[in-house]
């Protein structure tokens, strides 16, 4: 998967989320062309290239989708039916600790193939 990461600018900035995008010159199409999966993840919002055009998959916690994204952007993207919240620890100062969930997950895939292991 290839993803880019696009800081927002500030409210009242004039740039839009595709504006950045083509100042990045990152080519969604290249990376599907290329078998791999488009990801531009801003700080409100995540989207995705599916089908050919950009899907809002996630949005952070706190924010609105309509006026705190899709007014700032030149185009309308689909909405995901099952648009998710960016897990709100991305925005704390604190670790996530993501070695537990990665070791819970691989747990419970272990529980459900009936694996069980030996420290």
């Amino acid at each position: 998967m290839g993803a880019i990461v696009i800081r927002n600018a500030l409210p009242g900035d004039s740039s839009t989320i595709a504006e950045l995008v083509r100042a990045m010159m990152y080519s969604a199409p290249f990376a599907l062309k290329e078998g791999r999966t488009a990801v531009f993840i801003t700080e409100r919002a995540v989207l995705k290239a599916i089908s050919g055009a950009l899907e809002v998959i996630e949005v952070a916690p706190g924010i609105d989708l309509e006026r705190d994204v899709l007014r700032h952007m030149a185009f309308r993207p689909h909405i995901a039916p099952d648009l998710k919240l960016m897990d709100k620890r991305l925005f704390s100062p604190v670790p996530m600790n993501l070695r537990a969930d990665l070791d819970a997950k691989a747990r419970s895939a272990d529980r459900k193939e009936g694996i069980r292991r030996v420290s």
